[in-house]
């Protein structure tokens, strides 16, 4: 990205002046935002095997979580002690993603982008496409394949929608076809007013 520079947008007749990378870091908030929302939510939800003891951790993990958030913002900061000390008792209950099986693999990969929120890559179509599709929840459009197969994201199998954010095992090879995070995407779901300063930010960075 370019360096840090005011720039002058006109809107409704008025001229303001934004810093665009104030903006950018106000927007990675709000990623983190939904990446801390959606993971209480998964964690609330959860079944825990393991009797009361797991079931402490699960509730212990919990309020962790919630002490580190912000309550304003919603946002988790990353840089609390209870972040790291959350991952702990995460690890206490939940398997590693080679022996905890999908939903296992899905937790430890939404606390790692939970974490790591202050420094997204609005150009980058992994993470656009994992907080757009998993943390968001929106509906995929479209869905690219290798050798630059596009298709409607009806189309892809059903038995593969759901394994594109899933790293490859012996049990489950990595899926043929992830969904598309183009600029068509961003601007069919440009309502939503997340995505439309993500599409905001691209044009303030690219022009």
């Amino acid at each position: 990205m370019r360096n840090k520079k005011s720039v002058r947008i006109v809107d409704g007749g008025l001229n303001e002046e934004f810093d665009r990378n104030r903006l950018l870091n106000e927007f990675r908030r709000e990623v983190g935002a939904d990446a801390s929302r959606a993971l209480l939510e998964r964690m609330s939800d959860m079944q825990v095997p393991g009797g009361p003891a797991a079931n402490l951790k699960h509730e212990e993990m919990l309020i962790l979580l919630e002490k580190g958030t912000d309550r304003e913002t919603g946002f988790l900061r990353t840089l609390a002690l209870e972040v790291p000390e959350a991952a702990r008792l995460l690890s206490g209950f939940i398997p590693a993603e080679k022996e905890g099986g999908d939903e296992a693999d899905r937790l430890w990969r939404l606390y790692r982008f939970m974490i790591t929120c202050k420094d997204f890559n609005i150009d980058s179509p992994d993470q656009v496409r994992y907080w757009l599709f998993r943390v968001k929840g929106l509906l995929p459009l479209r869905a690219s394949g290798k050798g630059g197969l596009k298709l409607a994201w009806e189309q892809v199998p059903m038995d593969e929608r759901d394994l594109w954010d899933l790293g490859a095992t012996e049990f489950r090879p990595r899926s043929r076809y992830r969904p598309s995070a183009d600029h068509q995407t961003i601007e069919f779901y440009s309502s939503d007013p997340a995505v439309s300063k993500l599409q905001k930010l691209r044009m303030l960075f690219h022009g």
